[in-house]
């Protein structure tokens, strides 16, 4: 005789077929663990509301919405055990449940480091999303990587996740002359007592890992570090050393300062002049003495 069953917020994996003999109209099982919604519910004819958000539903097995009032399948977090990240375009499969009764394709976007990088991604008609590979140039292990579906107007679904657990990289090194130059500005510019804000700490230069860990300030793509900024770490003072022209494929430099002035007086600021794919330059409040080339 039981029509309404409260369930929310516990760690359920999955529904007994045995529910499918009640009179239910009321099921409320959301934030729980469900991996799937069971064909079973079909069954159940007098269901009127049944709320089955924040889990982790994959699947649909047949349980159709037009037969009940209220229905909630939304914001379903699934996770994607391993990716591998080797340089190219990625294409996955997306879970059932992001292309579940939608009339037109689902609205991808993707998340790096919890900032939102692009517009939707492409979506085939077989449901594979492609993450083009210049969205992940900068990423590195540890990184926080998802996929977010909106919802489309639609209100009972979407506003889901998939979750990327453990992110590998098979990734080429950066080359030694671009490193050995990143260990010259580090050690000539009084590295081993610099302080970050922002959560910038400063680089360990023990090995040549930039393909894997993020060195603060530091981007790398595709084998090469195009970009470099100190903005965020104090205490920076010295010469700028004349291997930063090793950084050939470098094309932003941010050299300025966050409330406290960097010292660079003594730079021969001709060491900069060989940089040229240099697009954007920022020197301010740098203490430059002399001419700039």
């Amino acid at each position: 005789n039981l029509i309404k069953l409260e369930c929310y917020g516990n760690q359920i994996q999955e529904l007994p077929p045995s529910i499918s003999k009640t009179k239910l109209e009321y099921l409320d099982i959301a934030s729980n663990q469900l991996k799937k919604v069971p064909k079973e519910l079909e069954k159940i004819k007098s269901l009127k509301t049944v709320l089955l958000s924040n889990n982790c539903i994959s699947e649909v097995e047949g349980f159709s919405p037009d037969s009940v009032t209220y229905y909630d399948l939304r914001k379903q977090r699934i996770t994607f055990p391993l990716l591998t990240y080797k340089g190219e375009d990625i294409e996955i499969n997306l879970p059932q449940i992001f292309l579940y009764d939608f009339i037109q394709k689902p609205s991808i976007r993707l998340y790096l480091r919890g900032e939102r990088i692009n517009g939707n991604l492409p979506v085939s008609e077989k449901g594979v999303v492609t993450i083009p590979k210049k969205l992940l140039s900068t990423i590195k292990k540890g990184d926080d990587l998802y996929l977010y579906q909106d919802n489309l107007n639609n209100s009972y679904m979407g506003n889901n996740y998939l979750l990327f657990t453990q992110i590998d990289l098979d990734l080429p090194k950066v080359p030694e002359n671009e490193y050995q130059a990143l260990v010259d500005i580090y050690n000539q510019l009084n590295g081993p007592y610099w302080r970050g804000s922002h959560q910038w700490e400063k680089w360990n230069i023990a090995e040549n890992n930039l393909h894997e860990i993020k060195w603060d300030g530091v981007m790398v793509e595709n084998g090469h570090v195009t970009g470099l900024s100190l903005y965020y770490f104090y205490n920076v003072k010295g010469k700028l050393p004349a291997s930063i022209k090793n950084l050939e494929y470098i094309n932003y430099l941010n050299l300025s300062s966050s409330y406290i002035q960097k010292d660079f007086q003594g730079t021969d600021w001709n060491v900069i002049s060989g940089l040229k794919n240099l697009d954007s330059l920022d020197l301010k409040g740098c203490k430059i003495e002399g001419p700039i080339p």
